[in-house]
């Protein structure tokens, strides 16, 4: 993930638009006084409250989940209340280094449907070890968690939090606060996330782009409507008929399948095990398929037709227009939208979007890809 690369990256990005600009004398902005962090305590901004704030010593410091690190910076450790609307409960953490900061702000992405639980706390220490003033937000969807957003079922303002607003208010009362406790600005400001920490980049970028100096996005969620379908797609295909489901040995068997016969095909090497460019891979499922019923280390023609449907996407039945791209050959032990995991789920990752839309009672295998895409 992006998110675990130095930052130094941003910089290099970024230097060649400093190169490129007329140079222009500007007065430095005068320094306010500083604040402390006791101070900020029941601090309002706008739509915020700052509802703790701890001065944390360097030294050990024990995550809120619970993991222990020994070499923490001094920092002020503060958690946020946001409340845009009546339904709106948005919180944020901000911890800012007291003697190591960089003068620079980063920001963090979430993922899935964030939630409390979602916080990548030791991200965060480490980006505070780096000097940075860091940020992250639950987007405003507790209780749900990563991968079940159903407490959201009936809180559009919720789901306008978790689309954009969470973030972009995230980022202005961070920059607020720490110009008072710093008594000056962040010289630059970054946003760095992947999957739905990407949804949060591309969103920043595209409604909010003063928002940021740079910004990474890594495999980002976009077209959410569309890469949700994806998750019914695949395992209604998997789950069409009892001998449809892959076992985790049959999926492993079929990655291997696939990286022997596309590895150099793809770019890389004979040795390699993953591919280069899966694109240039054509593999199909039927080479695989048990030339008997008592053949074993092969696939049923269930399993075929299943994985012949993950791999070309989800499509219109009536017009058959593509709904999505299908999955990349070689991504078979995705987390995701994968195929593992599946026997042990009682219905798809990430369903909660169409409960959103369709109901509670809604039900997966109901879904019309002609009609209910729309």
């Amino acid at each position: 993930m992006l998110r675990d690369r130095p930052l130094a990256s941003t910089r290099d990005w970024l230097a060649p638009l400093a190169l490129s600009l007329p140079l222009v004398m500007i007065a430095a902005p005068r320094a306010n006084a500083a604040t402390s962090c006791a101070a900020l305590l029941g601090a309002k901004y706008e739509t915020a409250t700052v509802t703790s704030a701890v001065s944390v010593p360097a030294g050990t410091f024990k995550l809120p989940s619970g993991q222990s690190v020994t070499n923490a910076p001094a920092f002020c450790k503060l958690s946020i209340l946001m409340t845009p609307t009546s339904d709106s409960t948005i919180n944020v953490d901000l911890w800012l280094p007291t003697t190591t900061w960089n003068h620079r702000f980063l920001a963090m992405g979430n993922g899935g449907y964030a939630g409390g639980t979602a916080l990548a706390y030791p991200d965060m220490i480490f980006r505070l070890q780096g000097g940075y003033a860091v940020a992250e937000t639950d987007m405003g969807t507790a209780p749900s968690t990563g991968t079940d957003g159903d407490a959201l079922i009936g809180h559009p303002e919720k789901w306008v939090d978790w689309g954009y607003r969470a973030t972009h208010l995230m980022t202005t009362t961070s920059h607020q606060i720490i110009a008072a406790f710093y008594g000056q600005a962040a010289s630059k400001s970054y946003f760095s996330g992947c999957s739905t920490g990407g949804q949060q980049a591309l969103m920043e970028a595209q409604k909010y782009p003063l928002d940021y100096d740079g910004i990474l996005g890594g495999d980002p969620a976009n077209n959410r409507t569309h890469a949700h379908v994806v998750a019914i797609w695949n395992y209604g295909h998997l789950h069409a008929k009892p001998d449809s489901l892959l076992t985790s040995s049959q999926i492993q068997m079929v990655t291997d399948s696939i990286v022997a016969a596309c590895a150099v095909k793809s770019g890389g090497l004979a040795t390699d095990t993953f591919l280069t460019d899966p694109r240039r891979c054509n593999w199909d499922p039927g080479a695989l398929l048990c030339s008997s019923a008592t053949s074993t280390n092969c696939l049923n023609a269930d399993q075929v037709t299943a994985l012949r449907a993950n791999y070309n996407g989800p499509v219109n039945p009536r017009t058959g227009g593509q709904i999505f791209t299908g999955s990349v050959r070689g991504s078979e032990n995705d987390g995701n939208f994968g195929m593992n995991n599946q026997e042990s789920q009682a219905e798809p990752e990430f369903d909660s979007l169409f409960k959103w839309v369709f109901g509670a009672t809604w039900q997966w295998s109901t879904f019309d890809f002609d009609q209910n895409v729309a």
